[in-house]
């Protein structure tokens, strides 16, 4: 017999419905009199029989494939959030709070949305209830991974970058002006080592600048006058004080170069192909600074041992030089004067090509560090 309540067939001699329990018959016929035909003594049907019908009522447990889905996409989601680059943060606590909400949220949208289509009392289906979970959680994650490289610039379709734009990438990662870029599968040792390298001359060059303002200039202004050729005693703390620049910026080359040699030599830990990056990219980088650099050096020095020059021939020749007025030096004898016109002349030529060889080297970096969005400054430059 049918069920009147949910049409579901049981035996004919069931009481209650094997399904939703409602009462099938009252009790059991009574016995038959005497006599009596069977058909005479039939009660009259109280209800039509039901017709057949095919729907199913929602399963009470969660299929199996159900259940290891939910647990292979939480997997998944935890896996992602302990891995996935994501921007660079203050300190490690907000990392770690970073990606527990980028677990977190996934997760509570995917669970809230499919309890509320199929997880009430009324609207129970285990099996659509991890269906939904799942094709949530996947692509609310998917979505949040997509976000992450993009904005980490680590998505793995992006053009390939040219030498230079690694090493002006590198640099602003170096001086603190752009988020690290992290890597989903870690970061190959040339972009390690050359970003340590930045980080040591930006903190070189910062170094240096302290010194350098540290450094007396006072006294500079006093060389070059009359009266510092009539008394060169007026000139000597002036000329101790370029002496002191000019020692301070040997230095610091020597140093640098020092910095780049040693990171020339860590090439031979590299592979060929890494080698011939490392190369390239020092090459159309940080190394085409240097030959600008070693003329301002040279510069530098051939102007102080002009100035140590005219000096030592006036200190030489003070008896016959002298001032008069407020800034006319008078030097009487003709071969004294022509000898130290000429010194005046090869004074102020080196002079000139000081200035000139500094304006390239200031010229040269402000262009460069515009193409890769940096400023001297922030580099610790000078």
């Amino acid at each position: 017999m049918f069920c009147p309540t949910c049409g579901t067939p049981n035996r004919d001699d069931s009481i209650l419905c094997s399904r939703c329990a409602n009462t099938l018959q009252s009790a059991p016929p009574p016995p038959l009199p005497p006599g009596a035909s069977p058909a005479a003594a039939a009660p009259a049907p109280a209800y039509l029989q039901p017709h057949l019908r095919f729907t199913s009522a929602p399963p009470k447990a969660m299929h199996w494939l159900g259940i290891a889905g939910i647990g292979v996409v939480v997997g998944l989601i935890v896996f992602l959030a302990a891995t996935t680059p994501i921007p660079q943060l203050p300190n490690r606590d907000q990392e770690i709070g970073y990606r527990f909400g980028y677990f977190i949220w996934p997760f509570l949208i995917a669970m809230i949305a499919a309890w509320l289509a199929a997880g009430r009392k009324k609207r129970r289906d285990p099996n659509l209830f991890a269906i939904l979970f799942c094709s949530i959680a996947i692509g609310i994650t998917a979505l949040s991974v997509v976000g992450n490289l993009r904005a980490t610039g680590s998505l793995p379709f992006h053009r390939p970058e040219t030498a230079e734009q690694k090493m002006g990438r590198l640099m602003r990662e170096a001086a603190g002006l752009q988020p690290v870029r992290k890597h989903l599968f870690g970061e190959s040792r040339f972009d390690t080592w050359t970003r340590d390298f930045f980080r040591d001359v930006i903190a070189f060059n910062k170094q240096y600048q302290q010194e350098f303002d540290q450094l007396d200039a006072k006294d500079i202004h006093a060389l070059g006058t009359s009266a510092s050729f009539a008394d060169p005693d007026l000139a000597t703390a002036g000329l101790q004080e370029v002496h002191a620049r000019c020692k301070l910026d040997s230095l610091e080359e020597q140093r640098l170069q020092q910095l780049l040699d040693n990171f020339r030599q860590r090439s031979s830990d590299f592979s060929s192909s890494e080698r011939q990056e490392l190369i390239k990219g020092m090459d159309e980088g940080l190394a085409r600074f240097m030959p600008v650099r070693h003329k301002v050096i040279a510069a530098e020095k051939a102007w102080v041992d002009s100035l140590d020059d005219i000096y030592s021939f006036a200190r030489v020749q003070h008896s016959k030089i002298s001032l008069t007025g407020a800034d006319h030096l008078i030097i009487t004898d003709n071969q004294v004067r022509e000898e130290f016109n000429s010194r005046v002349r090869a004074m102020n030529s080196r002079h000139q090509e000081l200035l000139k060889a500094r304006r390239e080297f200031v010229s040269m970096q402000n262009n460069t560090f515009q193409k890769i969005g940096i400023s001297r400054k922030e580099v610790g430059g000078h």
